[in-house]
């Protein structure tokens, strides 16, 4: 075998040894760079938890923490606050502490996302798929949330206060103590959720589908 054959040989079996990634980088440069991203190509992007506070420089990113969790003395939060990532495929995606107050996410694909301690306040999620993400302890107060996908997602002590979730689906998700004071639930699905510790003081029950299958009407408009 000649020594060129031979070497592309060896380069090509390097390649296939590292680990597949499905994410666009130069798509999550720039939106590291300018918090602009729609329909872009996230999945299982390490945008947040050990990469949290990454930098993009050139076309090389520094991760400045290593193992980090959300309260460490080290951990910095990925900023994109107000980011435009409608129609953007986050499946999966690390998005751990990650700030998108206010961003735009509308239906954006979140299936299986990490999303643990991640700041969504105000963000506007209209028609998101987050189909068993992991929400644990995120804050998604005063979010637009309507019609929201959230089935089997684990939002243990997660925010919802004053949410608009109008027709989410949160069947057989995980509400433990998770707060939903004055959120709206009108048209709602609640089958299989788990309430344990679960708050939800001046909610609107409307049409609403609890746990158990029965129907809530209580918040319904009087004639």
């Amino acid at each position: 075998m000649r020594a060129s054959s031979f070497f592309a040989a060896l380069a090509l079996l390097a390649a296939l040894a590292l680990p597949a990634q499905a994410y666009d980088k130069g798509a999550l440069k720039t939106l590291l760079e300018t918090k602009q991203c729609p329909g872009c190509d996230l999945r299982e992007a390490p945008i947040g938890g050990s990469i949290a506070g990454a930098l993009a420089v050139g076309a090389k990113f520094l991760s400045n923490v290593t193992g980090a969790e959300v309260g460490d003395p080290g951990f910095a939060r990925t900023d994109l606050k107000g980011a435009d990532l409608r129609e953007a495929s986050l499946i999966k995606a690390n998005l751990t502490g990650v700030d998108l107050s206010g961003a735009v996410l509308v239906g954006a694909e979140l299936m299986g996302a990490k999303l643990e301690q991640a700041l969504l306040g105000k963000t506007t999620l209209l028609r998101a798929n987050l189909t068993d993400a992991v929400l644990e302890g995120a804050d998604l107060s005063g979010a637009e949330a309507a019609g929201v996908a959230f089935a089997r997602a684990d939002l243990t002590g997660a925010r919802l206060a004053e949410s608009n979730l109008r027709g989410a689906d949160l069947s057989g998700a995980n509400l433990s103590k998770a707060v939903l004071d004055g959120a709206d639930l009108t048209g709602a699905t609640l089958e299989g959720a788990v309430l344990e510790g679960t708050t939800w003081e001046g909610a609107i029950l409307c049409r609403t589908k609890l746990p158990q299958g029965a129907f809530d009407d209580t918040g319904c408009p009087q004639p």
